[in-house]
């Protein structure tokens, strides 16, 4: 006798070219981060499970990223052969726009060649700037699924590269010599080199958006850095806030459920004796009707929710200062996220208490 109401459905966020070109904005400074320290002396700066994914697809994103920045192979190829060779090798490494080429000829086997950059490139044939954008992000989200998701773990600096052993003779904070018994240290959030107790922290961090968090060495200014970051700590609270929210809305549908399904099964069971001891069914069905408060005795319990913790913009250590818009903005989202949770989850509870009652109400007409 449950039916279904229409769910509550979260905000649509419309999606629109600005946004394409922010999230593709966001997307190719990612993958130029990532690439330019993989193949510029910086492995031990990314993640394995990142480099590992985007090395499947690099000509590919290469090939897409041209066509944004250069437009379609064909109208490129009218040019001589010897300009198009040279705008797919010497794309800018610029992290905003997004290439991480700065030495493709020396690469060899590591990088894609010209050649096979240009046939990914001319494969795309002549699509608009905007579907090469939306390729490029399908293809990452495939590649980094919730890459773009907001991230509670502090994030590496994607402009910093692991510095290497023999440029440091001193540790950066301290300045002490090193020495065979005062060891070289890095710190995984800004890769330069300390002295243990420079460096003593270890902090849950992301090498990069879409990495998984791993426990990692922090410098003594990073970790202040992370704990004083009050953007950080309130999108960990807002997580923390909206994902209670969501067990509790689906705990209140799941045992409705239980306590209406066992409710059913003793009206089913009053029903078949009162149809045994020939009760009008009908008189009975009208009495049922006449006490529910609902013209519709249809009810669905479960209330679909928004994403309570999918939003874009990992913050890394320095991002309330370098970055405050994004800080902002991603305080913001999951602050939307809390509020139409909060409603969800007044609205769960009146279906809880609605289908509680009618099941309570024919229960008791059919005891009569």
């Amino acid at each position: 006798m449950l039916g279904t109401f229409e769910p509550v459905m979260p905000y649509d966020f419309a999606v629109d070219e600005a946004l394409v070109t922010a999230k593709y904005q966001r997307a190719s400074k990612l993958v130029t981060s990532v690439f330019n320290k993989y193949h510029n002396g910086s492995h031990r700066a990314v993640d394995t499970v990142v480099v590992s994914a985007l090395l499947q697809e690099e000509d590919a994103l290469f090939g897409l990223q041209c066509l944004v920045e250069q437009g379609p192979a064909a109208i490129c190829r009218e040019r001589k052969e010897s300009e198009v060779r040279t705008i797919t090798s010497q794309t800018t490494i610029n992290a905003v726009q997004g290439s991480w080429f700065p030495t493709l000829t020396l690469c060899g086997g590591l990088l894609g060649t010209p050649n096979t950059i240009m046939r990914k490139w001319d494969m795309l044939g002549e699509i608009s700037k905007l579907t090469a954008m939306q390729e490029y992000i399908e293809l990452l989200n495939k590649l980094l699924p919730g890459w773009d998701d907001q991230s509670e773990f502090p994030v590496s600096l994607p402009d910093h590269f692991w510095k290497q052993d023999a440029a440091a003779i001193a540790c950066a904070s301290c300045h002490t010599p090193f020495s065979m018994q005062l060891r070289r240290h890095h710190c995984r959030m800004c890769f330069d080199i300390f002295c243990h107790p420079c460096s003593p922290f270890v902090v849950e961090l992301q090498l990069s958006a879409g990495a998984p968090a791993r426990p990692a060495r922090v410098c003594a200014t990073c970790k202040a850095a992370i704990d004083n970051d009050k953007g950080l700590l309130e999108v960990r609270r807002l997580l923390h806030e909206n994902r209670q929210l969501k067990v509790r809305i689906q705990t209140i549908a799941q045992d409705t459920d239980t306590t209406v399904n066992a409710q059913l099964a003793v009206a089913a069971t009053l029903r078949t004796d009162a149809i045994a001891q020939g009760c009008n069914m009908l008189a009975v069905d009208k009495s049922i009707q006449s006490k529910w408060r609902e013209d519709n005795p249809a009810l669905d319990l479960h209330v679909k929710t928004p994403p309570a913790h999918k939003f874009r913009v990992c913050l890394s250590c320095d991002d309330l200062t370098s970055h405050p818009s994004e800080s902002v903005e991603a305080s913001e989202q999951l602050r939307v996220a809390n509020r139409q949770l909060v409603m969800c989850l007044k609205v769960a509870e009146t279906r809880a208490k609605k289908a509680l009652d009618k099941v309570e109400i024919t229960t008791a007409v059919l005891q009569e």
